[in-house]
């Protein structure tokens, strides 16, 4: 199951590879733990796919409401937005999932017209749900997320 939601990710990762505002990142939620993957920037849009240790995957999608320049320190900047993200792993033979509706705030820097770091903060409510002890339930509650990355443009 790793090795496919590796190549799964890896897939779609170098099918990104030529396009514009392409990256990669690393991040960690809660109510779930750290993750690898890949987003795309498609003004306003960013969709992103990433693998949720231990056995998981997560997909995502997010609308930038704004961004601008950071006046003081030339090549920074910041960006805000709001979107969801959908966690689904495999634990101890049970399945689990998330969804995670979320606002968030980031910086960008820009090493050169090419290449840019980001980090961001996500906070917003949390719907879990899976199967466990032989039944189905769901929660809710609060959850806050990071990304961490690259980002790649021609």
């Amino acid at each position: 199951m790793k090795k496919l939601l590796i190549g799964l990710v890896a897939v779609f990762a170098l099918s990104l590879a030529s396009a514009q505002n392409f990256g990669v990142y690393a991040g960690f939620s809660y109510p779930f733990s750290g993750s690898i993957g890949a987003v795309f920037n498609s003004d306003p849009l960013r969709y992103s796919a990433g693998i949720v240790f231990p056995f998981g995957i997560e997909v995502g999608a997010d609308y930038m409401i704004g961004k601008g320049d950071l006046g003081s320190t030339p090549g920074l900047g910041y960006y805000f937005g709001a979107g969801a993200t959908f966690d689904a792993f495999l634990a101890g033979g049970e399945f689990f999932g998330s969804v995670f509706v979320h606002g968030l705030g980031g910086l960008q820097y820009q090493l050169n017209p090419q290449l840019a770091l980001f980090g961001e903060l996500q906070l917003g409510p949390a719907i879990g749900f899976g199967t466990a002890f032989g039944g189905f339930g769901t929660g809710f509650g609060f959850g806050f997320g990071s990304k961490f990355g690259l980002l790649f443009s021609q």
